[in-house]
């Protein structure tokens, strides 16, 4: 029974073979060449192929993922702030040139935007966390040196001002309301 199967498919069977044959050897020759391209000496090997040494590179500020990044030294900032998920809104891209080439160890600071409204209200308010004796004293109505060494008495025994209303623990609140629209923290 088997052999009268074999007999009438015979033809079938040798053309399988054959294919079979085929399809082995074609996949033995693959297998060498590729063994050849992987044995190749390192002399062979074209100057452009091997891969540059990395740099290291921290972007801070107004990108949507700051941090550290693994760069090429032939990179510039352009791709670096692509990495980095982009720009936020607030980013100041006028202020930064994106041509920059990248260096191993490089900290970018990408600045936020400034409105004309933040400039001119932080220029003419004076900081009670940061101004002097003199500063305080002169640029405030009502507050001469007495007041002021005051708030610098307070700054250094409680630290920095957290809010402005903090000044209603020294000054009255008619004082402060005289001097609130010209201090900032």
């Amino acid at each position: 029974m088997i052999y009268t199967w074999i007999k009438k498919h015979l033809r079938i069977i040798q053309i399988m073979g054959v294919f079979i044959i085929l399809f082995i050897a074609f996949f033995i020759y693959q297998g060498l060449n590729h063994k050849q391209i992987l044995d190749t000496k390192e002399d062979e090997v074209p100057k452009t192929s091997i891969p540059s040494q990395r740099i290291l590179v921290q972007i801070n500020g107004e990108v949507n993922k700051p941090g550290v990044y693994e760069m090429n030294p032939e990179d510039r900032l352009q791709e670096l702030i692509y990495v980095a998920g982009g720009f936020t809104k607030y980013a100041d891209q006028t202020a930064i040139n994106l041509t920059q080439k990248l260096e191993d160890e490089m900290v970018i600071q990408i600045p936020r935007k400034t409105t004309i409204k933040e400039e001119v209200t932080s220029s003419n308010k004076i900081s009670i966390n940061k101004a002097s004796l003199e500063e305080l004293a002169n640029g405030l109505n009502g507050i001469g040196i007495q007041k002021a060494q005051k708030i610098i008495d307070y700054r250094n025994e409680h630290g920095k001002f957290t809010s402005l209303d903090e000044l209603l623990n020294i000054f009255t609140e008619s004082l402060y309301k005289k001097i609130k629209d010209d201090i900032t923290l």
